[in-house]
Order: structure tokens, then C-alpha cells, then sequence
């Protein structure tokens, strides 16, 4: 009877211990895109953080938990600086430093995955979900890609504006990326 019971117990150990944390490797592309009356625009991340769970099965990921990303939002650039400000402001980066996605639940089928949590922008938490295409490279690490829309009111942010109102940035944003994660 003992035997029968160890079995099970051993199946669990082990597809636990299968599961691996994978941090977020240097080199990654998070950016914001959106519009404005003059002109789209772009800034990239130049400092973020991140890491999850994967279980990797025969070159495939077989799970994913525990996505964590932080984004510090004063490492957003535009390149110009004006802007960049403008952004800061809107973002209140003074009080919100980093912009966060927590994961509660996560999809994966095939390189399909969906990842439902919090994302955290300017001190507004909403649940949302976000989509990514992921695969195993041929050095073990894991990359994704993918995009998610959102807008600034849904956050509790006015979308910018400069020239004393005469160009207005829209309220339409989209948050890209091409990350990698590696043991």
C-alpha cells in the first residue's frame, strides 16, 4: 500500500522540480508606441526586469507561471527629451516608478501563450490579459513576442499634451515586445 502511495507522490515531486525559473536576459526590445496630432511616435525601455516559470518538455514549453515584469517608466526614451518629460509627467513617474504585469493565470498551447494579470501603470492596477508567441531556442532560453493595446484614461492618465494644447497625444497606446528569458 505504501508503494502504491509513493508513486503518485514521487510524479508530483518530480513535475514540480521540472518546472525552471527564467530571469530576463539583457538585450530584450520593450517599447510604447502611439500617436499624436503631429506625429506617431516611440520610446523604448532601456531598463526592465523581469522573470518567470517554464516547464520545458522536449524542446517545447510544456507550462509557464509566475510571469513578473517591471519596466522602470523614466527608462521609457523617445529620444527627445521634451517628450520624454511630457511622458514622465503623465505617468507620475515621481510617485509610480515602475510600470509592472503580474501574472495570475497563464495559457499555453503549442507557442500560443495567454497570460492573464495585473498590469500596473501610474498607480492603476487593472486585470488584463496578454498574448505572446514563445519558443525555446536552440540554447534553452525562451523568447516571446507579442503586443498588447491599451489606453491612457483606462489607466487614470490624460493623455499629454504640448505647445500649450496645439499638439495632443492620443489616447490609444500599444505596449510591444520582443523579450528573451534565460536560466
Amino acid at each position: 500500500m505504501r508503494r502504491l502511495l509513493f508513486i503518485p507522490l514521487a510524479f508530483i515531486v518530480f513535475h514540480l522540480n521540472a518546472q525552471s525559473k527564467f530571469n530576463l536576459k539583457p538585450g530584450y526590445d520593450i517599447e510604447v508606441t502611439g500617436t499624436s496630432t503631429l506625429h506617431d511616435w516611440e520610446m523604448k525601455s532601456e531598463n526592465s526586469s523581469g522573470s518567470m516559470m517554464a516547464t520545458i518538455d522536449n524542446k517545447s514549453i510544456a507550462g509557464i507561471s509566475d510571469v513578473n515584469i517591471v519596466v522602470k517608466a523614466e527608462s521609457l526614451k523617445s529620444g527627445k527629451s521634451g517628450m520624454d518629460n511630457n511622458a514622465y509627467d503623465a505617468l507620475k513617474t515621481k510617485d509610480y516608478k515602475d510600470i509592472t504585469f503580474h501574472s495570475q493565470n497563464v495559457k499555453v498551447s503549442g507557442d500560443k501563450i495567454s497570460a492573464t494579470g495585473d498590469l500596473t501603470i501610474a498607480g492603476t492596477k487593472k486585470n488584463t490579459a496578454i498574448d505572446a508567441t514563445c519558443a525555446v531556442q536552440s540554447n534553452g532560453d525562451i523568447k516571446c513576442t507579442g503586443s498588447k493595446k491599451i489606453k491612457l484614461t483606462e489607466y487614470n492618465i490624460d493623455p499629454p499634451t504640448a505647445m500649450f494644447g496645439t499638439i495632443k497625444t492620443g489616447d490609444d497606446l500599444e505596449i510591444v515586445f520582443d523579450v528573451t528569458f534565460t536560466k
